[in-house]
């Protein structure tokens, strides 16, 4: 049965992506309290898993595997989603490298 789309599901975590960096822009101007972004941190950990399981009903099943992978690693070593953790090593290298 396929009832998603690879191309819902890249629109899906990149919404997931512009909500936790709003929150977290939120967060930094004093608007959202901590505790407010952790809950919003692990439901959008949550719903980034779910993604990924969903991507494996359909063709691209080796990509989602390999972005669930790439999910549980960027959460451990950097706490993010994958296109957060990719924005903040991209943000790190630029840093370093016009500093």
């Amino acid at each position: 049965m396929r009832w998603s789309k690879t191309s819902s599901l890249i629109a899906f975590v990149i919404a997931i992506f512009a909500a936790m960096a709003i929150i977290r822009n939120l967060r930094i101007t004093g608007y959202v309290t901590l505790n407010t972004q952790l809950v919003a941190a692990y439901f959008a950990f949550g719903l980034n898993f779910l993604a990924a399981i969903v991507g494996f009903w359909t063709r691209f099943r080796v990509a989602w595997l390999s972005y669930l992978m790439l999910s549980a690693a960027s959460i451990l070593f950097l706490s993010s989603t994958p296109l957060a953790a990719a924005w903040i090593l991209i943000k790190l290298a630029a840093r370093h490298a016009f500093a």
